[in-house]
């Protein structure tokens, strides 16, 4: 029981790490979706 909560625990800890890099990564890649998009117009 205890090793299924301490996985889960490192799981949500592993998905909060993606989550910020890919928010990271997300922001990126939509400035330079605007910027290109500014480039075109």
């Amino acid at each position: 029981m205890s090793f299924k909560t301490n996985s889960l625990k490192k799981q949500r800890e592993v998905t909060l790490q993606l989550s910020r890099k890919y928010k990271r990564n997300y922001t990126l890649v939509l400035d330079k979706m605007r910027v290109s998009s500014n480039y075109l117009t």
